[in-house]
This record gives C-alpha cells, structure tokens and sequence, in this order.
C-alpha cells in the first residue's frame, strides 16, 4: 500500500490473531481489563489492531524507524463516554491526520483508513438480514428489486442493501446528527451480480481490501433527510459469507 488516494480496508478474522494485548497501549490495555464479555473484548482488541496496522503502513512511507504500536491509542468515545468516529492519537497525545472507520460482525472485524476524506464502513453476515427487517426497513424499490432478484442471490442482495444503507448513515452523520432511519436511505440501482472480490486465503495480517479495484462493485446510496437530500457512492465486494461495504462522497 504505497499511495492511498482512495480508503483502504482490512478485513479479518479475529481468530488469525494472537499474543492480542501486546499491540495496545497502556490506556487501551487498563480499559479493555474491565471488559469481560470474551466476543466483545476480543473485537475491540482486533479493530484497534487493524487501525494500527493500516496506520503504520501510511506512516511508513514518510518516516523511517520501528512502528511501536503502544505508543498509539485508538479512540473510539467521546468525552461524554458516547461513541465516535474513531481516531487515533500518539503517546504525545496528538491526533493524526487520519481518517478511521470500524465495523464487526460475528467471525469478522474490519477498520479502513483514509488520508485525506471521511467515509462509512460496513459489514454484514450474507444472509442475516430478517423477513420483518426487509419488510419494516426496505425501501418499495428494494423490495421490488428482492422480488426480482434470483432466489439463490437475494439474501446477498438483501445483505448488501442492509450494509449500504449503513455505510452511509456513518458517513452522512457527521453532518445530519440525526438517528438512524434505514427507510430514508435507498440503493439507487438496482444491483444484478455481486463478484467475489478476493480469493486469497486469510492470514494474521487480515485482507486488505482494494475498493478502487475493477472487480469491486460501485452504487449510489440516495438519503432524504429532514432538510435535505445528499446521495452518497457505496462500493462493496462480498467475501466468502460476509458483504463488506464502504461508502464516501
């Protein structure tokens, strides 16, 4: 990853990963102590590891020397213990000039960095999405477009509208701050094929994902707010069971 004019995205599985606490920091470390639910406190850890890593890979191309990961701290709450986007400061305590992203789902965990622009990032199991879900929070033209769709595609399809949606509700939210509400976000094409967009096996250092690839698929996301209607590009790629999307202007 020598440039990155565009996000780039690590995806993996948290199971890959060993030896967790030696790549956090001593706040990280005395926060995570309190956490006891053995899922949740493993999903932190491996988000914080792969905003590290994709953090060194940008660092690396302007400065030489060891990339010390407990010297970098993952923030993800506000001073008001709510959640944020996440970003990360050195052992100074100064922010860098980055932008982050995080999701989960169950087997899998996902953070992407970008250089120069916010963006939203999701991930969805293929096939997790509810009847009652598509029903209550799918747009007439999603549901249209599920109707139409092959019966072995639907739950991908189902999945990547569910993801898209969210990916982009993380992205406008920084200027709307309204809650979200998947009816006011619709997939503004109708998606035929998703590719798979890696064959590559896992490993400990996850799978970065490449979204201005050719084989990675690009829509657009319309949103209709209170005040105003924004529309935002979403691209996705599903790897084996899961959908990853990632959204920006």
């Amino acid at each position: 990853m020598s440039t990155l004019n565009s996000p780039a995205v690590l995806l993996v599985r948290p199971d890959d990963i060993c030896n967790l606490e030696e790549y956090l920091s001593l706040a990280e470390s005395e926060y995570i102590h309190h956490v006891r639910h053995s899922q949740v406190r493993q999903n932190w850890i491996v988000s914080r590891i792969l905003v590290k890593r994709l953090t060194e890979s940008v660092l690396a191309q302007n400065q030489s020397g060891e990339f010390v990961y407990s010297d970098y701290s993952v923030i993800s709450k506000n001073d008001k213990g709510k959640g944020c986007q996440p970003f990360v400061i050195d052992k100074s305590c100064v922010r860098l000039p980055y932008w982050y992203a995080i999701s989960h789902v169950d087997g899998f965990v996902a953070a992407g960095i970008d250089c120069n622009n916010p963006f939203g990032l999701d991930l969805c199991k293929v096939g997790a999405v509810a009847p009652v879900v598509e029903r209550r929070m799918y747009t007439e033209r999603e549901k249209r477009a599920l109707a139409d769709a092959a019966s072995e595609f639907r739950p991908v399809l189902s999945s990547l509208i569910w993801a898209a949606k969210e990916a982009a509700y993380k992205l406008i939210s920084r200027q709307t701050l309204e809650p979200f509400v998947p009816t006011r976000f619709e997939l503004a094409s109708d998606v035929t094929e998703v590719q798979p967009a890696q064959t590559a096996p896992f490993d400990s250092s996850g799978l970065l994902l490449d979204f201005s690839a050719p084989q990675f698929s690009k829509e657009k996301v319309a949103y209709t707010g209170k005040e105003e209607t924004l529309c935002a590009t979403v691209q996705f790629c599903r790897y084996e069971e899961v959908v990853a999307v990632l959204a920006s202007r």
